[in-house]
């Protein structure tokens, strides 16, 4: 009787035809994986560029600084960015607004959460999650 029960509160859930493990939608077939994919590794390009680009505006600035006082600028220069290492370049393309975080125990795939305490009163006042 209670295995029954189970059976039609399951198929009220996922449906009389669905057994309930299936893939969420955007996994199910060859070509959605697919997609995810390329979209994870445009999103990697897109930011190695933008690293590009800023590391590139900041030569030019500090060359343009120079010339001005005709002096080399005291302190490191900036790091070069090298191109994307195929082997280290890394997307999740289950959850991509999750990154790697490192934690005491090692590296996580999350998030990162903030909240802000009135300690008077013990009552949360703000909330992040980014």
């Amino acid at each position: 009787m209670r295995a029954e029960n189970i059976d039609k509160d399951e198929d009220r859930i996922y449906g009389p035809t669905n057994r309930g493990d299936e893939l969420p939608k955007g996994f199910r077939t060859r070509k959605e994986r697919l997609e995810r994919i390329r979209k994870a590794k445009k999103d990697l390009e897109r930011v190695q560029k933008e690293k590009q680009e800023k590391y590139e505006t900041m030569i030019d600035e500090r060359k343009k600084k120079e010339g001005e006082n005709g002096k080399k600028l005291r302190g490191r220069k900036p790091k070069k960015i090298d191109d994307i290492n195929e082997d280290k370049a890394v997307a999740n393309t289950t959850d991509p607004e999750s990154r790697t975080m490192k934690t005491r125990k090692g590296f996580i795939q999350g998030y990162n959460a903030q909240a802000g305490v009135d300690c008077e009163s013990q009552v949360i006042v703000a909330a992040a999650v980014t």
